[in-house]
């Protein structure tokens, strides 16, 4: 018994039918992009069902319309609808990721600011101690010299004196010895008394 394929598909007990339009429009999504042919949309639904629906006898395809049997429909919409979520998440998790992203780099740039100023500041602290520093250092050396100058004028002048006094008792004790001599053993042999004496 030869049955048209048109007879045989009246007498399946089928519960929806879409057109090729529709369907593409309603389920495109199950598809990839490289598998879509703009001007051959029976071919783009016939990849669709091929690849969702394992059973061919689920569906069949007609001259302009496809046909479903019951359950069919339902199972696309759970399979438009996972793959929509999955979409969704897609799009949540790089909108999310992009605005930790923009948040991360603000707090870097802020940590960065924070880092660069503070980093200043201990530097310009740093560098006015090393100065304070140096500038005491040179007031102490100028200090400490006049300090030690003016110690070493006043042991110089108490050294000088000391060396004038010793110097002129010895001068004046020599000189009473002169003296002493000269009176001792007359004008003539003072000459050689201090000559012995010395």
């Amino acid at each position: 018994m030869n049955i048209s394929p048109l007879k045989k598909i009246q007498s399946m007990p089928l519960s929806k039918v879409w057109t090729y339009a529709d369907f593409f429009q309603r389920y495109r999504v199950l598809c990839k992009y490289k598998d879509i042919k703009r001007n051959n949309m029976k071919a783009t639904c016939e990849k669709i069902l091929d690849n969702n629906i394992q059973d061919p006898d689920k569906f069949k395809f007609g001259k302009t319309k496809i046909f479903f049997r019951a359950g069919q429909v339902a199972y696309l919409e759970k399979l438009r609808a996972d793959k929509l979520r999955a979409c969704c998440i897609i799009i949540q998790k790089q909108v999310r990721a992009f605005i930790c992203r923009k948040k991360y780099l603000r707090m870097l740039h802020s940590i960065c600011c924070l880092q660069r100023y503070a980093r200043g500041y201990l530097a310009r602290r740093h560098a006015q101690h090393l100065r304070e520093e140096r500038a005491a250092i040179t007031i102490q050396r100028h200090v400490r010299g006049w300090v030690k100058r003016t110690q070493y004028a006043r042991i110089k002048k108490c050294v000088l004196g000391i060396q004038t006094y010793a110097r002129g008792y010895l001068g004046k004790r020599y000189y009473r010895m002169l003296l002493l001599n000269h009176k001792v053993c007359g004008f003539g042999c003072s000459q050689n008394s201090v000559s012995v004496d010395v």
